[in-house]
């Protein structure tokens, strides 16, 4: 069996650098918006449990060359962790804190999640019939 060691089916550096820069901009926005919202940097503890975990999960599927996966699923993370910070703090200034942005954040979450698998295999799919098609020619 001969593997296939063309470009599109190693990871370059190129990949690396853009998953490492989409990793670190996540966890930037995430802390960012946090210290925005609440006036405090990021417990340790939500750190290492949420921020990370969901950043890993984006980050990982690189290895896989599931690029769009990732932006999906980093982006949607993002977004739902805005809207969570937002409904939270709009809650807490009316006496009424409650868990609505964190439902809407894990929403959102699972929305990107399941976008981002949608669109890697439609990708998939395409890709296919382009080089059927090339095969053909």
């Amino acid at each position: 069996m001969e593997m296939d060691t063309t470009k599109s089916s190693r990871l370059t550096g190129k990949a690396l650098l853009i998953t490492t820069l989409s990793f670190v901009i996540f966890i930037a926005l995430m802390v960012i918006t946090y210290q925005i919202t609440y006036g405090e940097f990021l417990d340790d503890r939500f750190l290492w449990e949420v921020v990370l975990a969901i950043g890993l999960v984006g980050a990982i599927p690189i290895f896989f060359r599931l690029r769009w996966f990732e932006f999906i699923f980093l982006a949607g993370g993002v977004i739902g962790f805005v809207l969570d910070c937002a409904v939270s703090a709009h809650a807490l200034s009316q006496g009424r804190p409650n868990m609505a942005g964190g439902f809407l954040f894990i929403f959102l979450l699972s929305i990107a999640f399941i976008t981002g698998i949608i669109t890697e295999i439609l990708v998939h799919i395409l890709r296919k019939k382009r080089s059927d098609k090339d095969l053909r020619r």
